[in-house]
């Protein structure tokens, strides 16, 4: 039996596609072939993981700034031990991230995000039982900044991958980021119909509860990259292999740039360093991306800037309306993303960036919500202030996964890898400044 020029050492090319007697697989699973909507459903279940458990923590933080450790502004703290770790290894991943083998990268941040999945579960356990306030804090912190790196690390190896196999594998990881959002709202308010947040207790155990799932959900990703995604599909093992290959040899990625001008090829040109070094590659993605790494910066900033904090404004006793308002978000943010997926292809690309700049308009819009909603309907009423945040839920989905789509595909092939480390630290530093900048729409 012929092995594939692309298939690593051990692995035979028909074994990637057909696998009836791995024992290692379920009854029902054995003898399926992988294909294109397998590759979807298994790139939007890994890339949702890298966001899980941020998402689950989001949703108890209550308990953390409530019972745990009140008085300590806990989720301004949390924030900034969050935030800023987040940032900077997002920044050094884009830049050196392809360094490191994709392979390597997935088993550090899948073990590590395990470990603080069940640090966070530990505090939220002990910080009930235990007079140790100092402490908990100090190792919740801990917990944090090993959230963000390890997220990171996920993030670059997921986006990167994404962005090297196309549009359509990044739009899955996009939608998966949507869909770990959705779940986790749907499991606190599953959690809050079952059990009364108002109690210590009661919120304790809603926090563990989210962090259990957390650790479950990372466990199976786990098995879903290693053992499914990343050597069961043909397409996902022919680009990992390619990848592997150029890492190893930077001058043979060279090569394959200039084969398209084969005919003006020297010898020269290979061996000039600043072809192969880290941060011309890196200034060549971000060039060739053109305006799609500020597109992506701008939705998100705008986001952030106004949900949900401006939004938890609007009507701060109204609890259940508020819960309303983030399950429109999260419903329709999926939604939008699922929408790029279908609609990218009949959107210009060079004509997104006016899509980014229109969506500026929802800031003015909620925050007159919150200090004169008596002057417009659309922001003052209950069914306005609803239609605000489906549009605003609804562009970010679409406008983020179309930036995130489009920024690594115009790339050069041999540099979507760094592409999409690229997009995606402009889609933490994103995040970063409209979290920043919600704080100062409250002072």
């Amino acid at each position: 039996m012929t092995e594939s020029p692309h298939t690593p050492e051990g692995l035979q090319a028909p074994d990637i596609v057909r696998f009836s007697t791995d024992p290692t697989l379920p009854a029902w699973f054995r003898g399926r072939r992988l294909g294109k909507r397998s590759l979807w459903v298994c790139a939007s279940f890994v890339g949702g993981c890298s966001l899980f458990p941020y998402n689950c923590f989001l949703f108890a933080q209550a308990y953390f700034d409530t019972f745990a450790f009140p008085g300590r502004s806990f989720i301004f703290v949390s924030m900034l031990c969050y935030s800023t770790p987040l940032v900077l290894t997002n920044m050094g991943l884009a830049v050196f991230g392809n360094i490191f083998p994709i392979e390597s990268r997935m088993w550090a941040s899948n073990v590590g995000s395990g470990l603080y999945c069940l640090a966070l579960l530990a505090c939220a356990v002990a910080s009930y039982f235990m007079d140790a306030v100092n402490t908990m804090f100090a190792l919740t912190m801990l917990a944090l900044v090993a959230m963000a790196f390890f997220g990171s690390l996920m993030q670059s190896a997921v986006i990167g991958l994404a962005g090297r196999m196309g549009p359509k594998v990044s739009a899955a990881v996009m939608f998966g980021f949507g869909m770990s959002g959705l779940t986790v709202f749907a499991l606190s308010v599953i959690g809050v119909l079952v059990l009364d947040s108002n109690y210590k207790f009661s919120s304790m155990v809603q926090a563990a509860t989210l962090f259990v799932f957390s650790g479950v959900y990372t466990a199976v990703s786990t098995w879903v990259y290693h053992f499914c995604f990343s050597c069961r599909i043909e397409e996902v093992v022919d680009v990992l292999t390619t990848l592997e290959e150029e890492r190893s040899n930077p001058m043979l990625a060279r090569v394959r740039s200039l084969q398209c001008n084969a005919g003006n090829l020297r010898a020269n040109d290979l061996m000039q360093p600043e072809h192969t070094s880290q941060l011309a590659t890196f200034s060549a993605a971000m060039r060739q991306m053109g305006s799609q790494p500020f597109n992506v910066w701008l939705t998100f900033a705008v986001t952030m800037t106004v949900f949900p904090s401006v939004m938890h404004q609007w009507a701060p006793d109204r609890i259940v309306f508020l819960q309303l308002l983030t399950g429109c978000f999260q419903v329709f943010d999926v939604s939008g993303r699922y929408l790029a997926d279908a609609l990218a292809s009949y959107l210009p690309s060079s004509r997104l960036w006016m899509l980014s700049i229109l969506r500026i308009l929802f800031v003015p819009a909620f925050l007159l919500g919150q200090w004169r909603p008596q002057s417009c309907f659309l922001w003052g009423s209950d069914t306005g202030r609803v239609l605000l945040v489906v549009l605003l839920a609804l562009s970010h989905g679409f406008i983020g996964a179309c930036a995130m789509m489009y920024g690594p595909s115009q790339c050069d092939t041999e540099i979507r890898e760094t592409a999409g480390l690229s997009m995606g630290c402009a889609m933490v530093i994103g995040i970063f400044s409209g979290s920043l900048l919600a704080l100062l729409t409250q002072l």
